[in-house]
C-alpha cells in the first residue's frame, strides 16, 4: 500500500469497521476520537513508567 493520504484514509476506515465498531457493538467501548486519543495518552504514560523502572533496575545499587 502506498503511504499517501488516500491510503491512510482507507486504513483508518478499515480499522474502524473491523475493530473499533466491533468493540463498540460487543463491549460498549467508547471508540470516539477523543476516547482513543485519551487511551493512547494513558498507554504512553504507562510505557514511560515501565521504561523508567527498567532504567532504575539496571543501576548497580537498585532496590528493585
Amino acid at each position: 500500500m502506498k503511504a499517501d493520504e488516500n491510503a491512510v484514509r482507507h486504513l483508518t476506515r478499515m480499522c474502524r469497521a473491523r475493530n473499533l465498531e466491533k468493540l463498540h457493538e460487543t463491549f460498549g467501548t467508547d471508540v470516539s476520537d477523543d476516547a482513543l486519543r485519551d487511551a493512547v495518552r494513558r498507554y504512553n504514560e504507562v510505557c514511560e513508567v515501565i521504561n523508567e523502572i527498567g532504567v532504575y533496575r539496571k543501576l548497580d545499587d537498585s532496590t528493585i
